[in-house]
Parts: structure tokens; C-alpha cells; sequence
């Protein structure tokens, strides 16, 4: 594309232009350098709610400029005055799991990060505070004393931290007054009740692999005052970065020097080999968004530089022999002779990696109630012998990252044990249920339980709990995984917090454990998110692929009768659960309710309409993270964001439409 509305050649085209959520990456190039860019790439990544949901994250690009590699990350981080830890978590998470690699070589295991680019540029709402009282900072702020204020800035405190995630980069420290936050269409700072501190919460920093690309010069760095659409100021900047550029003299006389000592050396020219530390891994047991971390040190016991590329084993789709849950970094290494590089392997149980336990069920008498996988690393060495590096795991099945009709074989059965119950216990649980409740539940043990939880959380009078006011709902990372530990393992409701007192982190026990601590009282917040996860996460999805077409066709006509029409259609656990769910939307979103929690039926079919219909960025990788690119990925890009529009308005029909549902 080009960026250009006059007459004649555009000066820019664009490169790239991805959007997650609220965040917005776009990258243009001026037309007279734009042949000199190559392996231009972008991906994405989520850091919301237990690090995976996409209200929060970054957007990355990266590309080679003639011979330097450039990397720009759009970052929005945690939010909140003591969101700290939380913010340097997300950095850390983006830097270390944001893989910049070309699709190809991505759907092979291989990894590269931003940092392990020449240049790497962060950018965006990092939304670090400043830690002085309101009153405080806004006579500061009005005085422009800068100084001042910047000796409480968060981010700069962090980057003077032994312990800081951003080692290596150079902020480009604001000279000009706080950019956030600002009352609607106003310069003055936040008057609302909640009184935000005023903070550079809109930041820029560079990070440099070597000598020769620190050599950045800041030419200017701002922000745009009289831009007032949002609550934040823009902040603009131009730095010059040097590049490499090939000498044709000298890589003529390089190269005329090489072919002399090889023809010298005839057919002696020696072969690279490699020793591994070990070629069976095994990572034990792992549960859903966990992960068991191995290393491998690999030694060249040749008698020349070693060049290896890292692939993982592939196999068909929801095949266990598919190598998903296997993460390898780095994706590349050279190693000298006689010296040694070390590669980490980790075994990750998510959403990817299950896609094989759409089939899995209850009850199947399977031992221990966990599947073991296996699955190959292979170290490709240039002009050698191959390694392979065998891999395998038992990955614990449970109440995320499985089938709605294996929750509902379940019954009243924790997933944990179930999936590791024999026929027999299948039989006697159906039995029992029959003779204490009269039937087999309706809908699945845990999305009774999550509902339940909010219900009585009083979630439908909160404000934030799902995001109506635009703000981060902070759900607790450790409250999450309890949740999720509790759906597992017990019968029992949730411990839901009413009074501001919830349970603290997990703590580890003297021989290692953790404490069972799995009912502790959780607030709304993170059984909310952890809703989410679990809406997102199922296989299949609420409404499977199978009445995509249909229901999405139903959402553009808007048509009550539509909907319901395909609603009728859907297999019965797929069925119930919807209704269940919009049964739930109608009351959050009562009048009476509306007026305290400030939630709608917009915002909220806004934030179910990807995790029902599977459209999340997570659920279909190959286009949201940037393994498509050019015109064909932005045409599709557009057919995707038509087909969220169209799941939004088939949930409205549900939620604040009147269509004969039946039961």
C-alpha cells in the first residue's frame, strides 16, 4: 500500500499495519528506501488475564535494513498506581515469548525474539506511574517541573533495578509535562473521583545488540499537546540509527581470499559435529498453562565453526504427535570448535497444544488421568549430520483446554478425576446423579461454578469486572490459577470474596509443594477472567465451526428468527450453554444493573463474540499473529474483523433481542 493522497509518486509505503484489541502498529518506509528492506514479519502477543488475554500485550515488526535486522514493539502493559510488578512481568513476557520469526521457520520450533535484533525499539502505553499523591504531582505538572517529577518516575526507578527487564535499552527521558491522564477534550489533569496521578505513562526506548548500532542520535522527542481525543497525549520522536552496508570492494577481496583457501584445502575441508548433553528429555507431568523447563548443552567437538537451526517435530492437525506444546530458544546458534551453547526446551500445556483432546473422554480408564506425548527437536547442522533430541511429557487433562461434551461427561465429577476414572466409575457417578438430582446436569459443572461465583460476587453492580470502563479489571494472576486448580479438583463453589479479603499468592510448603489453598476466597475480578479463559480455551468453541456460516449469516441479517433458527441447530451441550450464557448477559445487563456497573449489552457482546465464535487472536494464529502478510492477509484480515462484527451483533440478537429460543 502507499501512503499518499496527492498527485504524483507517494514518498511512503506500508509496510505493516496490525491492530490487538486497542493497540495499533503501522510501519511505512519512504518509497526511495523501500528496496531495501526485506523479511519484513509481524506477530502478536497477549499479557492480560494470566498472561494470555489481549486487553493487554504488544504488537511487534520487524524486517532487514540492507544489512541490519530492526525490530519496533507497540506495547500496552498492566495498568494501575502499584501495577509495577505487573508491568514488569508483561516486558518481561513480551521480550522473552514475542517470537519474531518468519512463519516458515516459526511452524518449525524456530524462535527469535525482539532483542536478538541489531536495533529493538519499545514503544507505547507502558503505563508507568509516577509515585507522588495527586495534589502533588498536578502543581508539579502545572510548574513543568519536569526534575522533579522524574525523580519518582517508575520506569526510571525500574531501569536503575539489578533486577529490571528492560536491560540493555535507553529510554528517552520526557523533557516535557506528564501525557496522562487528561479530562475528555480538556489540558487539565484528571478530575474524576478516582484522581489519577499525572505520569509519562506514554514511553519510548531503544535497545542495541552491539557497538556499532549505539550510535543513536534523538534529533527530536515530544509530545503533541493539542491533540485531545483521548485521555493521553501523543508522544512523537525521530532518531537516527546507523546501519550496516555492505562494501562491494572489500567483500570482493573477502570472498576472492575464500575461494583461494578452499581450493588450496581440496578434500580436506572438515565436517562440523556436535555432542549433545542429553537426546531424551522428559518434562514430567504438566497441566494446563503450566510449563517444565529443560536445557541442553550442545558442544562442537569438530574441527570447524558449527552453524545449527532448530526445528520441532510437525504432525497433523489435533495429532498428539504434533510438536505445539515444545518451545525451543533460541532458533539458531553458531558455535566455535571446542566451545559449547546451551539450548532451553519447554514443554507448555495451552490451548495450541490440546487441540488433540477434542476427542479425549471421561472415564476412559486412562492411567493417572494423564496422556503422554512425544514428540522430536531436531538440530539441523549446515554441511553435517543431524541430532535429534527426543521429547516427552504425561499432559494432565482437566476442566481447560477440552471439549464441552467431555465437561458434561464429567457430571458432577471433578475434571481431574474423571479424566482419570475407569467405565466403571463412569457408571456409578451417572447412577448417583440420577438418585440425587433426577438427572445428568444441563451444562458443565464449571461454567455453573463461574457463574455461580459472579452471581453471587455481586458482579452484575461492580464497575470494571468486564471492562466497562475501559480500564485494566487487574485480575490476579494467583487467583486465576486457583480458580482453575478448585474447577479440577473439587465439587464445592467458589470461596467468593465479599468483603475486600482475599487469599495471598501461593505459597510453597517445606518439601516444595504448594499449599492447598485452591478454595481461598477469590474476588469477581479473576473468576471473571477466568471465565474468559475458559470460554476462549474450550475445543470447539461455544458455537463450533460446523454453525459458523450460519450464525454469522444470521448476525449480518440481524433477524431474531435467524438466530434462532441456528440456535436450535446447535448439538445439545453447545446449545445449553449458550443459553445459559445469554441467560446470564440478560441479567448483567438489567437496567438496575446497568446504572451501577456501567456494562452494556454492546460492551459485552463485544467482549464474548471472539471467545464464543473462536475469532480471538489466539484461535486462529495464522492470521492474527502475522503468518499471512501482503494484500491477500489484509483482505483477510478484513473478512475476520466483518465476521467479529457480524458474531457482536448475532450475540445482541441473544442478548438484547426477543427470539423464540425454546429450551
Amino acid at each position: 500500500g502507499t501512503l499518499s493522497s496527492a498527485p504524483g509518486p507517494p514518498p511512503y509505503r506500508l509496510l505493516a499495519q496490525r491492530q490487538l484489541v486497542g493497540l495499533m502498529l503501522i510501519v511505512a518506509v519512504k518509497a526511495t528506501a523501500a528496496s531495501h528492506v526485506q523479511n519484513a514479519h509481524v506477530n502478536t502477543i497477549a499479557t492480560g488475564a494470566l498472561g494470555t488475554m489481549a486487553n493487554k500485550g504488544a504488537i511487534g515488526f520487524r524486517c532487514n535494513y540492507r544489512l541490519s535486522s530492526l525490530c519496533f514493539v507497540n506495547c500496552h502493559l498492566a495498568a494501575h498506581q502499584n501495577g509495577v510488578a505487573k508491568r514488569n512481568q508483561d516486558i518481561a513476557q513480551i521480550l522473552a515469548g514475542l517470537n519474531m520469526a518468519p512463519p516458515a521457520s516459526a511452524a518449525g520450533g524456530a524462535v527469535l525474539l525482539p532483542k536478538q535484533h541489531d536495533m529493538c525499539v519499545v514503544l507505547g502505553d507502558l503505563n508507568y506511574r509516577i509515585n507522588l499523591g495527586y495534589d502533588a504531582a498536578v502543581q508539579a505538572a502545572k510548574r513543568n517541573d519536569v526534575a522533579y517529577l522524574m525523580k519518582e518516575d517508575q520506569l526510571v526507578r525500574e531501569m536503575g533495578s539489578v533486577h529490571t527487564p528492560w536491560s540493555g535499552f535507553t529510554d528517552l527521558l520526557p523533557k516535557f509535562k506528564p501525557t496522562y491522564k487528561f479530562d475528555d477534550n480538556s489540558d487539565v489533569y484528571d478530575t474524576s473521583e478516582k484522581k489519577r496521578v499525572p505520569s509519562w505513562t506514554d514511553r519510548i526506548l531503544y535497545c542495541p545488540r552491539d557497538p556499532l548500532h549505539r550510535g543513536v542520535e534523538v534529533v527530536w522527542h515530544d509530545m503533541v499537546a493539542n491533540v485531545r481525543t483521548s485521555d493521553h497525549r501523543p508522544v512523537l520522536a525521530r532518531l537516527n540509527v546507523p546501519v550496516k552496508v555492505a562494501d562491494p570492494e572489500r567483500r570482493a577481496a573477502v570472498e576472492k581470499r575464500l575461494e583461494g583457501l578452499l581450493a588450496k584445502s581440496g578434500s580436506n575441508v572438515p565436517v562440523p559435529h556436535i555432542r549433545c548433553s542429553s537426546n531424551d528429555l522428559g518434562f514430567g507431568r504438566v497441566s494446563y498453562l503450566t510449563a517444565a523447563t529443560r536445557t541442553v548443552e550442545v558442544t562442537n567437538t569438530g574441527d570447524t565453526a558449527v552453524e545449527l537451526s532448530v526445528a520441532r517435530q510437525t504432525g497433523p492437525d489435533r495429532d498428539p504427535t504434533d510438536g505445539a506444546w515444545l518451545r525451543v530458544t533460541p532458533s539458531s546458534l553458531t558455535i566455535l570448535p571446542g566451545r559449547k551453547a546451551t539450548l532451553t526446551i519447554a514443554a507448555v500445556v495451552d490451548w495450541t497444544s490440546l487441540r488433540w483432546a477434542v476427542n479425549e473422554r471421561p472415564f476412559a480408564g486412562r492411567e493417572k488421568g494423564a496422556f503422554s506425548v512425544c514428540s522430536v527437536v531436531m538440530l539441523a547442522v549446515r554441511a553435517g549430520p543431524a541430532m535429534p533430541i527426543m521429547c516427552a511429557c504425561d499432559i494432565e487433562l482437566g476442566s481447560f483446554g477440552v471439549a464441552l461434551d467431555a465437561l458434561l461427561d464429567c457430571g458432577c465429577v471433578p475434571a481431574a478425576t474423571a479424566f482419570a476414572g475407569t467405565p466403571a466409575d463412569g457408571e456409578k457417578e451417572r447412577a448417583q446423579a440420577q438418585e440425587t438430582y433426577g438427572q445428568w446436569p444441563a451444562v458443565s459443572k464449571e461454567l455453573w461454578t463461574l457463574v455461580d461465583a459472579l452471581a453471587r460476587g455481586k458482579a452484575a453492580t461492580t464497575r470494571g469486572v468486564f471492562g466497562a470502563d475501559g480500564d485494566d479489571a487487574g485480575a490476579d494472576p494467583a487467583q486465576i490459577r486457583r480458580i482453575i486448580r478448585h474447577l479440577d479438583t473439587s465439587r464445592a463453589p467458589l470461596n467468593i470474596d465479599l468483603n475486600g479479603q482475599t487469599a495471598a499468592a501461593d505459597e510453597e510448603t517445606a518439601d516444595g509443594g504448594r499449599t492447598d489453598d485452591s478454595n481461598s476466597p477469590v474476588d469477581v475480578d479473576a473468576v471473571a477472567a477466568t471465565l474468559h479463559l475458559f470460554l476462549r480455551d474450550v475445543q470447539l468453541a461455544v458455537i463450533p465451526p460446523t454453525h459458523h456460516a450460519a450464525a454469522l449469516q444470521a448476525g449480518k441479517l440481524k433477524s431474531d428468527a435467524a438466530v434462532a433458527a441456528v440456535v436450535k441447530t446447535l448439538p445439545v451441550n453447545h446449545h445449553n450453554a449458550l443459553l445459559y450464557l445469554v441467560s446470564f448477559a440478560r441479567f448483567l445487563t438489567r437496567p438496575e444493573h446497568t446504572t451501577e456497573s456501567g456494562l452494556n449489552a454492546e460492551a459485552l457482546c463485544t467482549a464474548w463474540a471472539p471467545l464464543l465464535f473462536a475469532l480471538s487472536p489466539q484461535a486462529r494464529p495464522g492470521v492474527f499473529s502475522g503468518a499471512a502478510t501482503g494484500a491477500g492477509a489484509l483482505a483477510l484480515r478484513k473478512e475476520l474483523e466483518a465476521e467479529l462484527q457480524a458474531a457482536r451483533q448475532f450475540l445482541m440478537c441473544l442478548v438484547a433481542g426477543k427470539p423464540e429460543l425454546g429450551q
